[in-house]
């Protein structure tokens, strides 16, 4: 089974994009993966300071807010911190390869569809990024399955509601699929795995969300999203702009799009039509 850990980048007033981002694991790996993570952490903080109750929070690690543990950290401890992080995730080795850690991401622009509320939007996010991590189950294996976990403290009522109404409407949760649950929830002060989706969810952020984008994760998780023959799937950009290609999930979609538009018109020019007798 492929585990699926999802967070959201937060609440942002503005016009900042909705971001989601998420850890794709198998069962088999999901114990060592958060142990690596816990590693990580270890290996970059000083030993007299403890890591149990430290979350690896993106925002968290780079702002450390007063009330936060972080702030006991300096800026250049808490970048080391990060970086450790970010590398952990990149280098894991999964026990089967042909099971590999797996990342994913959907980003919504506001402008995108500017007549939507921010739950519209929201759940059109959450609905795509499940159906791509239910394509990347099903096209793993006949006999996997898939289950969604998120962080519960700002999501839980609303994505409740959602799965509620996709099933009772005949939507796309009705329909057959690998997932073996509607997503079920964790607090991520106790999940190093639900922190692992913020840390993918953060680095979009940086670098969709800001002015000046920052790259610098982005980067360093960027070969772990899902994909096929070198074909971006599991990075999804919406915006009002697409088709200028201006990043690469844009420009991954674009080439997407053209192979399928060029196969369909060789199947068109295939057709044989027979004549009448």
């Amino acid at each position: 089974m492929y585990l699926l850990y999802v967070d959201e980048s937060g609440v942002h007033d503005g016009p900042h994009p909705f971001v989601l981002g998420a850890i794709a694991v198998h069962e088999r790996d999901a114990s060592r993966l958060q142990q690596q993570l816990e590693a990580a952490l270890r290996s970059a903080l000083p030993e007299e300071h403890g890591v149990s109750e430290l979350e690896l929070h993106g925002s968290e690690i780079c702002n450390a807010p007063a009330k936060s543990r972080w702030s006991s950290f300096d800026r250049a401890t808490r970048a080391t911190v990060l970086k450790a992080a970010y590398r952990a995730l990149s280098a894991f080795a999964p026990a089967d390869p042909s099971r590999p850690l797996a990342a994913f991401g959907v980003i919504v622009d506001r402008t995108f569809r500017p007549n939507w509320s921010d739950d519209e939007r929201e759940r059109w996010a959450y609905e795509v990024l499940l159906r791509k991590f239910d394509a990347m189950v099903t096209r793993k294996s006949t006999r996997e399955a898939g289950l969604v976990i998120h962080d519960r403290r700002r999501t839980e009522p609303r994505i409740q509601a959602w799965a509620t109404r996709w099933r009772s409407e005949g939507g796309w949760l009705r329909s057959p699929g690998r997932l073996a649950e509607v997503p079920l929830f964790a607090d991520s002060r106790v999940s190093r795995l639900v922190q692992a989706a913020d840390l993918v969810s953060y680095a979009l952020f940086r670098e969709y969300g800001n002015v000046l984008p920052d790259q610098t994760g982005a980067a360093a998780i960027r070969p772990l999203f899902d994909s096929v023959d070198g074909r971006i799937h599991g990075l999804i950009h919406f915006s009002p702009g697409f088709g200028a290609g201006a990043c690469i999930a844009c420009i991954h979609r674009l080439r997407a799009s053209a192979e399928h538009a060029f196969v369909r018109r060789i199947r068109r020019s295939q057709v044989t039509v027979m004549p009448l007798s």
